[in-house]
């Protein structure tokens, strides 16, 4: 091995094994050439610093192979209900029959507005029979006087979503038949309320 102390060019080269071979240094080299002292420190200290680089180089070869990612799967799952709202209500209809002069049927319409979810078409659609007869729909003047009339909800359409244009408007028909209008009693307080439903 190399021995602390100054070596000589001459001993250098007597004893290469120890020294030129063991290490193969330029610097060291180009000591020998110009005969100058070559002492132990600076091998030591040409040792330690490329000990240091090539156990620098191991390491990070180390951490890049044994690098490894970790995955999983992330699964990602959604529920959309099916869901309808009236959004826009119908006005009241007001009809004006005069028993004298009507011909026909006497009718008054009124739209609403309704958004169900996309493609969702309203399983129920449909006007109540209002609050004075079980059998059909009829307005009353709040005394004994009765109107019967009916109501015709058009066919529902399948949703478009929840959107600002997503609305939906369909029209509702009320009729007073020409023999029932013809046979009503005066009155000015003929009403009656029927409630709109839409169901998905």
């Amino acid at each position: 091995g190399v021995k602390s102390g100054y070596f000589t060019r001459q001993q250098v080269t007597a004893n290469p094994p120890a020294i030129v071979k063991f290490w193969g240094d330029q610097g060291l080299r180009e000591r020998q050439a110009a005969n100058e002292p070559v002492t132990y420190p600076y091998l030591s200290s040409e040792i330690q610093m490329k000990k240091l680089l090539i156990a620098s180089l191991i390491a990070s070869g180390f951490v890049a192979a044994g690098a490894q990612a970790a995955t999983a799967n992330l699964v990602i799952n959604a529920t959309v209900s099916s869901k309808c709202t009236i959004s826009t209500a119908p006005a009241a209809i007001n009809l004006t029959i005069d028993p004298s002069t009507v011909a026909g049927p006497t009718t008054g319409t009124s739209n609403f507005g309704y958004k169900c979810t996309k493609n969702v078409t309203p399983s129920v659609f449909t006007a109540g029979q209002g609050g004075f007869f079980s059998a059909g729909n009829r307005m009353s003047d709040g005394a004994t006087n009765f109107l019967p009339y009916s109501v015709t909800m058009p066919a529902a359409s399948a949703g478009t979503g929840f959107g600002a244009a997503s609305e939906i408007t369909k029209t509702i028909t009320v009729s007073v038949a020409l023999a029932d209008a013809q046979a009503a009693a005066a009155s000015a307080a003929y009403t009656d309320t029927v409630v709109i439903t839409v169901n998905p």
